[in-house]
Formats: C-alpha cells, structure tokens, sequence
C-alpha cells in the first residue's frame, strides 16, 4: 500500500482470484436445472 498509495491494491489479487474461480465454475460445472441430482444411476 505504501508503494502504489492506493488503499485497495493489495485487493486485486484475491479479486483476479476470484474471478478466475467464477470463471472456470462457470464453463465446467453441469447445469443441474430439472435434472434429479439424488438419483442413484
């Protein structure tokens, strides 16, 4: 903080983390709409 002299710059890590997470949950998790996720098959 003391080098950039913004308040929030150490924020932008866990951010472009998060967003990265957001990403990739997005593209490669399953769309479980009408669909029964307790079945047993």
């Amino acid at each position: 903080m003391a080098w950039s002299d913004e308040i929030y710059s150490g924020l932008w890590y866990p951010i472009a983390v998060a967003g990265m997470t957001l990403v990739v949950g997005l593209l490669f998790m399953p769309e479980t709409k009408d669909r029964d996720i307790y079945a047993d098959d």
